[in-house]
């Protein structure tokens, strides 16, 4: 019966060119036997977890014969075709802020060794959350077969996000969950329209409310901005107090604006310093009872 071995210690493999046993460096070893006096060892190469490639050496025996030893082999890592996550984004992140964390991608070949290959494009996309991911979303690996990204931020609805790394012929990885936080004010929106109709000189019946609001449209909760509205199209007087701070809640609600002019179709503008505008639905004067359209 003829005997092989390499590594470290392990476990006994059954053949018909007779049993393999594992004596270093893990893994498994396969073979077959054309014929007695040649037996063929096929090497079958399984990771350590640390990535490390050993060379192995081969022992056989055979009873009543003297031991043989081969040369050592050294098992390099294959061409890749998968990827690994070796730092994952942040827990959480605010909105479009760049990641404190970047996400570092380490490509392997089928046996987890890593891949020292260059120049492959690693492409980075929510997965799931929705949203858009603002940055640098491609990524080619350095000499290592490493893709660090350097800017990505998440731009959306608060909530959790998990991102896809991808590249072609290589089997993707999902990173682990972003907590998505409201992020700083950088926009004003209308969380309630004016009047749809109003007569000319007269208070609308349903004023606008304008909210302060980060870049994915959370509201931000700032007191004492100060929101000017105005008329963006149309032509005639927008009447009332004009400018209100907001709540502690970042919202600002009008109260007795009214247009005076001739009948037609209107929009208003709300406007902050440093934020940007938000121009509401169309409100359509008409004439008022009894009064003097200028």
């Amino acid at each position: 019966m003829l005997d092989f071995a390499y590594g470290f210690s392990g476990s006994i493999l059954a053949s018909r060119c007779g049993r393999g046993k594992l004596s270093r460096g893990g893994g498994e070893a396969q073979e077959w036997q054309p014929k007695m006096e040649s037996c063929v060892v096929h090497l079958l190469y399984r990771h350590h977890p640390t990535g490390i490639r050993w060379g192995r050496s081969l022992l056989f025996t055979a009873t009543d014969m003297s031991q043989a030893q081969a040369n050592t082999v050294t098992v390099t890592a294959g061409n890749p075709s998968e990827s690994s996550i070796t730092t994952q984004p942040p827990g959480s992140a605010d909105n479009a802020v760049p990641f404190d964390r970047q996400p570092v991608i380490q490509l392997l070949d089928i046996s987890g060794n890593n891949v020292n290959q260059s120049g492959v494009a690693v492409t980075a996309s929510i997965e799931t959350g929705g949203g858009m991911l603002a940055g640098t979303v491609t990524v080619a690996t350095d000499a290592n077969g490493v893709a660090t990204f350097t800017d990505l931020s998440l731009i959306g609805l608060i909530g959790d996000r998990t991102l896809r790394f991808a590249a072609a012929g290589i089997t993707h990885v999902i990173s682990s969950k972003i907590d998505l936080k409201v992020g700083v004010a950088t926009q004003l929106g209308i969380t309630t329209q004016p009047s749809a109709v109003a007569q000319s000189g007269v208070k609308f019946a349903v004023q606008p409310v304008v909210q302060v609001l980060d870049a994915g449209g959370n509201n931000v909760k700032q007191n004492k901005v100060q929101v000017t509205a105005s008329i963006a199209t149309g032509a005639g007087i927008l009447g009332g107090p004009l400018t209100k701070d907001t709540d502690k809640n970042g919202a600002a609600k009008f109260k007795d604006l009214t247009i005076t002019g001739v009948a037609g179709d209107r929009t208003l503008r709300s406007s902050a310093a440093g934020l940007t505008d938000v121009i509401s639905t169309i409100v359509t004067v008409t004439a008022g009872t009894g009064a003097v359209i200028p």
